[in-house]
């Protein structure tokens, strides 16, 4: 229970933090373009590693 709770209030931390990451490169460096290019790439890989991570062969 004690990583169940880490990892949701790691994500709650990150869910409010990337936003605001998200807005200073986009406004300082990139643009808003390539920022949200950027960012549904990664996002991309994260879902992927999260469906990976949920099938039941990676589950035995």
């Amino acid at each position: 229970q004690r990583a169940s709770t880490g990892v949701t209030t790691f994500n709650t931390f990150w869910v409010y933090l990337t936003p605001l990451l998200g807005a200073y490169i986009a406004d300082a460096h990139w643009g808003r373009y390539k920022t949200i290019c950027v960012a549904v790439g990664i996002a991309l890989v994260g879902h992927i590693l999260l469906v990976y991570s949920a099938l039941p062969s990676t589950l035995e």
